[in-house]
């Protein structure tokens, strides 16, 4: 027996990374530095049979670096086999994925290590909830889906465990593809696999033993058709996928009993043609093996959604004072911002007159004391007026108050235009809000349908199976009576077999020990002349002084008599002759009833048993006609709520573009406006230095 090696802990694995120049041999694992927790150790991330840190290089690179507790068998060759597979593809799905046999150092001894690069992206389904609205990008990372997994079939990998989980949306908008674990590279062939992979992308035929290149086939053609019906009908992520549900519209319920999902018929229903093919393709899936499905890259593009006819040719390019469209920014050098404006050219004489004002109230003050102080305030209010009137007077003045009268009377014109809008805004979010509850509100109506079925599919057997119990309790007493009955037949055919037998053996003088010819006619005048006329013995202790035994014999036809002469002795004598005799006989007795005495007891049986059969049939019957009753109103049922459901997504679906056609409108008729108006804001913030006070530092100081 191989005995399994012991790995460190994943508090070991802490202190090692404590100094991760000692521990790691990796030129960019070398000195990097771990994310810490609150006490500042390296944080871990703690699995099943690892534990993962996070680590930045010194040029800035992060990096996960899984150690493993326990060892995994095969693990070294799985590793290894999907490192080197990985280094020779170059697609840009592909994660840094490296296996370092002798990876860390701890406490002396060398440890395998993963090396991965660091993603950044988000979540499938959450970039999912985030664009649901916006079709052209679910197209598109519906295309970059089907690409990647044409990629791994080229290179003949199976990633093992396709999910949303594993599927990162970069910010760019590519697809990433993340944890390798349970990868199949043709380097394992022959090997089980590591693991069977998230239950709701799985195919419910995929075995315990699959693991090759078809392992994400039905992975693929699931989410591909997720990804493409949401792009048609963004309202099916409201109706079939719950808050925090781990799949996107289907899961492994609806794969293991397709007849009782609701989600399944609500695609293979749906009006747009190529949800309900691509539907059509997975639902024929469900039963066969892996090996026989087809590749999603070598179908995919039988079902691909038909080009959209060609944009119509664009109007030469006009001179506007708008604002760039959106189109063209980032494609033509902004134009610098203005600078702000401040007070310009030189005025010595200002500095001369409030030196002389300054003078001059220091002189009224000095001279007249209290009296003074009015003087002062007179002539600086004068001086003070001087400057207020040349300040306005001032061109930066001038066109501060021009701005503003402009922005003034802009503000007025687009008043209304602006307040419209943001009242179509807030009806927006409420009507968004609102719809989202209707929608949600099927899904709920949707689930307490089915749970009305199964509680009536319940109720139904509950009265089958009572019903039935019944009728098997009183076929199982039938067996019994009647085997009864022929055990007692066949018994009562024995006993007058042995009675016949036994007359024919007389009591005869000398035959039996210590009968002779007296006792022999005592016995006659009792009325027992053969074995036949007595069946056994009772022996009784007399209750005399000396105790004397009593002899009974007991009498074929019933009770019992006492013969003058019998005693023990001879009583034992007659009872063993008999039983030898009977013993004799039985051995040739009957030991199957007759066929026709037979005929006559099982008919009888067998009459009440088909009667009991026949309740069988019908209590079936009509079990199976309930079913079928059921059945049938329930697809009613959930045919008028797919109807409700489809009126009310056309409702939501016109209301929104309604709302959101008024709201471009809108913008499109007061963009002109509403740029010029965001002009002359900033045309007024450029005057923001053009103040008085800003004017007597000018004055005095010359800036």
């Amino acid at each position: 027996m191989v005995s399994m090696r012991q790995f460190p802990t994943g508090s070991r694995y802490v202190d090692a990374l404590q100094n991760t120049t000692l521990c790691f041999s990796d030129r960019d694992l070398r000195g990097a530095r771990p994310k810490l927790d609150k006490l500042g150790r390296p944080k871990p991330i703690s699995g099943n049979f690892a534990s993962v840190f996070e680590l930045t290089s010194a040029d800035g690179s992060r990096y996960a670096v899984k150690c493993f507790t326990r060892e995994v068998p095969d693990q070294e060759r799985r590793y290894q086999a999907i490192s080197d597979h990985l280094a020779t593809v170059g697609h840009s799905w592909k994660v840094g994925f490296e296996y370092l046999a002798q990876g860390i150092l701890v406490s002396g001894q060398r440890y395998p290590i993963l090396k991965m690069e660091w993603v950044s992206g988000i979540s499938l389904t959450r970039w999912v909830e985030d664009h649901l609205h916006d079709t052209a990008a679910l197209k598109e990372i519906a295309d970059r889906f089907a690409e990647l997994s044409g990629q791994l079939s080229a290179a003949g990998i199976a990633h093992g465990d396709l999910q949303h989980g594993n599927l990162l949306v970069a910010p760019g908008g590519s697809l990433r593809l993340v944890d390798y674990d349970g990868m199949y590279v043709p380097a394992l062939a022959g090997l089980a696999p590591a693991e069977k992979g998230h239950r709701n992308y799985q195919s419910p035929r995929r075995a315990d033993t699959d693991f090759g290149p078809e392992l994400d086939r039905f992975s693929s053609w699931l989410i591909y058709l997720s990804l493409v019906a949401l792009a048609a009908d963004p309202a099916l992520w409201h109706q079939m996928h719950e808050p925090g549900g781990e799949y996107l519209l289907l899961d492994g319920s609806d794969f293991e009993n397709p007849s009782a999902s609701l989600r399944m018929p609500a695609l293979l229903a749906h009006h747009s043609d190529q949800v309900r093919e691509l539907a059509e393709q997975v639902r024929n899936q469900l039963g066969l093996p892996l090996s026989q499905l087809p590749e999603l890259s070598a179908v995919a593009a039988t079902v691909a959604a038909p080009a959209p006819p060609p944009p119509p040719a664009a109007p030469p390019p006009r001179a506007t004072s708008g604002p760039l469209p959106d189109w063209m920014a980032g494609h033509v050098p902004s134009t610098p911002p203005r600078p702000p404006v401040s007070f310009a050219g030189s005025r010595p004489f200002f500095r001369t007159a409030l030196c002389l004002l300054s003078v001059a109230c220091a002189g009224l003050l000095a001279l007249f004391g209290l009296p003074g102080v009015a003087a002062a305030v007179a002539l600086a209010s004068s001086g003070t007026g001087f400057l207020t009137l040349f300040f306005r007077r001032r061109a930066e003045a001038v066109d501060k108050r021009r701005a503003r009268t402009h922005l003034a009377e802009n503000r007025a014109r687009f008043a209304g235009p602006r307040r419209e809008l943001a009242r179509l805004e807030r009806e927006r979010d409420g009507f968004e809000k609102t719809a989202a509850v209707r929608v949600a509100s099927f899904t709920s109506r949707q689930n307490d349908l089915q749970k009305r079925q199964q509680d009536e599919l319940a109720r139904i057997e509950r009265r089958l199976q009572r019903r039935l119990s019944g009728i098997i309790r009183g076929l199982g007493d039938l067996s019994s009576r009647r085997n009864r009955e022929l055990a007692n037949e066949l018994r009562q055919i024995q006993d007058q077999y042995l009675h016949a037998q036994l007359a024919r053996i007389r009591i005869t003088p000398g035959q039996i020990s210590g009968i002779g010819k007296g006792a022999v006619e005592k016995l006659s005048w009792a009325g027992i002349t053969t074995a036949a006329d007595f069946v056994g013995v009772r022996l009784v202790t007399g209750s005399g002084s000396y105790g004397n035994t009593i002899a009974f014999l007991q009498l074929a036809r019933g009770g019992e008599i006492r013969v003058d002469g019998i005693g023990e002795v001879k009583a034992t004598s007659l009872r063993v002759w008999r039983e030898a005799h009977a013993q004799s006989a039985r051995l040739t007795q009957p030991t199957v009833l007759p066929p026709d005495r037979q005929k006559v007891i099982v008919d009888r049986f067998a009459a009440q048993e088909g009667t009991l059969k026949a309740e069988q049939t019908t209590v079936q019957s009509e079990a199976n006609a309930q079913r079928q009753d059921l059945a049938a109103q329930v697809a009613t049922d959930r045919a008028a709520l797919l109807a409700e459901q489809r009126r009310a997504e056309n409702e939501i679906a016109t209301r929104r573009a309604d709302i959101n056609r008024g709201i471009a409108d809108l913008r499109a008729s007061t963009s002109v406006g509403l740029a010029q108006l965001q002009n002359t804001e900033k045309e007024l913030a450029r005057y923001r230095r053009i103040t008085f006070v800003r004017f007597l530092a000018f004055a005095l100081m010359g800036r």
